[in-house]
């Protein structure tokens, strides 16, 4: 198998300019006198490849301020077109509003001027004219009924005599006729042997009439044998049928009710994994808890703090001094009042503040993110785990400490809450009013203060944000505030301003219990929390004083403006001893909660352990559940496939009924066929016996028998012509009925639309008055109505306003974008045309250097080069040049390249590339396949360029860091793409 190879060969030519190359020395000045000429020389010193870059930079920086300038006023433009068809459809709005106002107005007039009592006199006049159209109508309606039942009445005489007294007359007359002939025929004795031939075909007759008789009989008893039989077995699936239906409808209730326990027990144990997915995710929200720590220099302060106050009281008892001037010096001191007093070392504090206020940094838990919080309607399981939070913080301070921890009941969130309430009903700002002493000392006593004005029945800790500004992050400065940014919780969720998430406000219960302890200015905030003295002063008032403390948490909203967005949160603690159930039944302790995050996740492994347990007991049920219903479905489809069955059963089976009725039909119409063919053939033969016996009678006889029958005959042709007679009577009769029961139905529709048109009339009149009784109503609503499209129009029109004005800018920023852009392009191009310039000379110096190395003394060859270097810088006049001519061959061969026969590197050929940027290339060999393609900034086209065919190339080019192959104009390949 031939081996297959790539090869391709270029020339290098170099020339040397001798006037480009130094444009890369830098110039050096002797002394730098200032920053400008500094500045100055380091710009003249920036070679051409980098100002180019630099270059490309600032095109590419323009290009997008362009590209984002143009979309800027595209979308200001579609804001402007928009708010322009929002006037416009205002203006129209407006337009009909006051078309509509006007028209109210008018009805108002019309109704204060007399209208209305018109209207109503026209619409009494109305309801009287359609009462009188309505009883003449009703009238001629009862006419035209009667005279319809008069014409048919008459009609069916008519029909009824035509039928029954006339037909017998005719009939009479007929026979009459016949018996008259026959009579003549015996007379002239003319007949005699048809009469013989007529009665034994008629005895014939009888005979094969009583045979068919018979025949039809026998036939009639088995058809009705059949159709009982047939009657029997369609009564008998019928009754399968009946029992199938019931049967099916038993398990179609059957399924429901199975169904239905299936949906409850699936629906259970949706609730059962709902609460071990809450329970799980309570429990991972406990892992790695948040924390505030603290150092032993922080410990030591308010140790000092503690130790400083129990002395002076100490002295001040001793010497009969007042104890609470000396315990409000000391909080005047922690709070700030005069950090100048050297009794304590401030700056120190301060100090450990800052830096535990830096590490101490919330973390929270992302499942914290999805739950939703309205700040407004707390609920209290939420209060609770906010409670539970924030005390665990603190307990954990006051553990460190090695201080009593707060307890946490149903009575401490209570008192909390009442402070809140109270907070809210004297729309009492925290933020700008500090402390409601009002709702610290209404707590638990009413309006008493216990001790002095400093120190009430509920102690306090208050922070506070205004809604939809919270955020997670800690403020700079401690005690600042909390930064006014929407979170990003927030944004992602879009939630209203008094909502936040779970994540949220553990942050800023987190931050601003850090802000209180950690403060830069004061520190009256943390004695509260830590017990201090100087924060609850009763052990120096009560020498048999336990403290027994307890803590809530809360949140209330002052609302002192319509506009005001403030919530404010309250840490209150007090001591058992002072607020007691005695003095408020709501105080009580009720259920204790624990605050230890270790013991709290161990409540939450409890319950997510019983909801499990829940989850197993519920998921036996839904099992139970969906085998019962898939047994009541398997009882119903057999229940449908037998009911099918019982239906094409009751099918058969009526058809077999019908058929069989069908054949008992037939068979006794052909009964009841052959013995009405009996009597008629008995009666011809009568006839024809009676014919002959009158035939073998004498003259005499035969002439009186023609005389009576004549006779007959003329008095059934006189009856017959009375008859018709008569008949002719009752259809004139009966025509004259109809035509006057036409008539007057004709008047009975006429009137029934005179009360059409009446109740028309009326319901209009009727309209008009109600439409003028509420006009006002109209008017108003009409009113309301325009006043809200004008403020539409205003507001569309000030938003128009806003977009024109944003397109006014947008435009601008798009002038002086493309301002930039064009300068961009020009010193692009300036910089490109530039550093081509410098690499043809470069390139040019480089291959002068080559052709030194062949040259015999290396002095002589470095005094050359330093004699023509020289010469390049100190002479912009000297254009010499030197030509020289080396060819290369590349060859490819088993993923190796061979420069001349010689083995190289990638990198070697990359350094060669970089020296001889100036390739022609010939002959090249490629395989069957799609490459990339780059541009010369190295972004990819979106086509591929097929290599099916030789390609010439043109050119190297170091893009990005990779060695690219120039084919054409902007077209690049990388080199490993085309010659792997």
């Amino acid at each position: 198998m031939n081996k297959k190879f790539s090869k391709f060969t270029f020339v290098t030519v170099a020339t040397l300019a001798a006037t480009a190359l130094m444009n890369n020395n830098t110039v050096k000045a002797d002394t730098v006198n200032s920053n400008n000429t500094s500045a100055k020389n380091e710009q003249e010193s920036i070679d051409p490849a980098t100002a180019a870059k630099v270059a490309d930079n600032n095109f590419d920086k323009a290009s997008s301020e362009q590209a984002d300038a143009l979309k800027k006023q595209a979308d200001a433009q579609n804001a402007k077109d928009k708010a322009d068809d929002a006037v416009n459809a205002a203006k129209e709005n407006v337009t009909k509003a006051e078309k509509d106002h006007d028209n109210a107005v008018e009805k108002v007039n019309i109704a204060k001027n007399g209208g209305l009592d018109a209207a109503n006199k026209d619409l009494s006049n109305k309801q009287q004219a359609e009462f009188q159209a309505k009883a003449q109508a009703t009238d001629a309606q009862n006419k035209a009924d009667d005279a319809k039942n008069d014409a048919n009445t008459a009609a069916q005489t008519a029909n009824d005599y035509k039928n029954n007294d006339l037909a017998n007359k005719q009939t009479a007359t007929q026979q009459a006729q016949t018996d008259y002939n026959n009579a003549v025929n015996v007379l002239n004795n003319s007949g005699l042997g048809k009469a013989e031939k007529k009665l034994t075909d008629a005895q014939n007759a009888v005979a094969n009439a009583k045979s068919d008789v018979h025949q039809k009989t026998i036939a009639k008893t088995a058809a009705d044998n059949a159709q009982n039989e047939a009657s029997i077995a369609l009564q008998n699936a019928q009754n399968a049928y009946n029992d199938a239906v019931t049967d099916k409808a038993n398990k179609e209730s059957d399924k429901r009710s199975k169904d239905s326990a299936y949906t409850t027990a699936k629906a259970n144990t949706a609730k059962a994994q709902a609460k071990v997915s809450d329970a799980q995710k309570d429990v991972d929200k406990l892992d790695n808890p948040d924390s505030i720590q603290i150092n032993e220099d922080y410990k030591d302060f308010f140790e000092q703090i503690n130790q400083e106050v129990d002395a002076a009281v100490s002295q001040a008892k001793a010497e009969g001094k007042d104890v609470g001037a000396v315990i409000k010096e000391y909080a005047d001191l922690v709070d700030g009042h005069n950090k100048n007093d050297s009794r304590f070392d401030f700056n120190r504090i301060k100090a450990i503040s800052a830096q535990l206020y830096q590490e101490n940094r919330y973390q929270g838990n992302k499942l914290d993110h999805d739950v939703i919080i309205n700040l407004d309607n707390i609920s209290r399981d939420q209060l609770i785990k906010i409670n539970q939070y924030a005390l665990g913080l603190i307990n954990g301070v006051q553990r460190q400490m090695g201080l009593q921890e707060y307890k946490l009941s149903d009575g401490a969130i209570n008192v909390a809450q009442d402070v809140a309430a109270q907070y809210n009903q004297d729309h009492w700002s925290g933020y700008k009013n500090a402390h409601d002493k009002k709702a610290l000392g209404n707590t638990a006593f009413g309006d008493s203060i216990l001790h002095s004005d400093y120190n009430l029945e509920v102690g306090e800790n208050l922070d506070s944000i205004n809604a939809g500004d919270i955020s997670t992050t800690q403020p700079l400065t401690p005690y600042g505030g909390q930064p006014e940014t929407t979170s990003a919780d927030q944004q992602r969720l879009n939630l209203p301003a008094n909502q936040v998430t779970l994540y949220d406000l553990k942050g800023f219960v987190y931050n601003s219990l850090c802000a209180m302890y950690f403060n830069s200015t004061e520190w009256a905030h943390a004695t509260n929390f830590l017990e201090i003295a100087t924060g609850d002063p009763s052990k120096y008032f009560n020498d048999n004083y336990e403290p027994n403390f307890y803590l809530g948490v809360s949140f209330s909203r002052p609302q002192t403006s319509a506009d005001d967005r403030e919530y404010d949160i309250h840490f209150n603690m007090f001591d058992r001893e002072f607020i007691t159930p005695a003095h408020q039944p709501n105080y009580s302790d009720g259920q204790e909660y624990t605050t230890d995050p270790a013991e709290i996740k161990q409540e939450a492994e409890y319950a997510l352990g019983n909801a499990q347990s829940d989850l197993e007991i519920a998921q036996s049920e839904e099992d139970a559940a969906k085998k019962d219903a898939e047994t009541a479905a398997r009882d119903l489809t057999n229940a449908k496939e037998t009911l099918n069955k019982a239906s094409e059963n009751q099918t058969t089976a009526q058809t077999n009924f019908d058929k069989a009725q069908q054949a008992a039909t037939v068979a006794a119409q052909n009964l009841i066929n052959a013995e009405t063919n009996l009597n008629t053939a008995k009666a011809e033969q009568t006839a024809a016996q009676r014919l002959v016996d009158e035939y073998t009678a004498s003259d005499a006889q035969k002439k009186q028998d023609v005389e009576n029958k004549k006779q007959a005959l003329e008095a059934a042709q006189s009856a017959e012509r009375i008859a018709q007679n008569h008949y002719n009577d009752l259809v004139n009769a009966a025509r004259a009925a109809q035509a006057r029961a036409d008539n007057l139905a004709q008047i009975a529709a006429t009137a029934k639309k005179n009360v059409d048109s009446a109740a028309a009339a009326t319901k209009k009149a009727q309209d008009k008055v109600t439409d003028l009784e509420t006009a006002p109503e109209q008017e108003k609503n009409a009113k309301e109505a325009l006043e809200s499209a004008q403020s539409a129009l205003t507001t569309a029109q000030a938003e128009q306003t806003v977009a024109q004005k944003a397109l006014d800018n947008a435009n601008a920023e798009l002038r002086v974008a493309q301002k930039n852009y064009d300068n961009a392009k020009a010193a692009k191009d300036k910089a490109d045309q530039a550093l081509a310039e410098y690499e043809a000379a470069q390139n040019s110096y480089n291959q002068f250097s080559d052709l030194l190395d062949n040259t015999q003394s290396k002095v002589e060859q470095h005094n050359h080069k330093q004699d023509v270097q020289s010469s390049v810088t100190n002479s912009s006049t000297t254009k010499k040049t030197r030509n020289a001519v080396k060819e290369y061959t590349l060859t490819i061969k088993k993923n190796k390249l061979y420069l001349n026969g010689k083995k190289v590197t990638a990198k070697q050929l990359r350094g060669l590339v970089k020296k001889y940027a100036k390739l022609t290339v010939k002959g090249v060999y490629k395989k069957h396949r799609k490459i990339n393609t780059y541009n010369s900034k190295g972004l990819k086209h979106r086509a591929k360029l097929s290599l099916n065919k030789k390609h010439k190339v043109r050119g190297f080019k170091i893009i990005k860091g990779r060695l690219m192959v120039k084919l054409a104009r902007n077209i690049y390949v990388r080199f490993y793409d085309l010659f792997r």
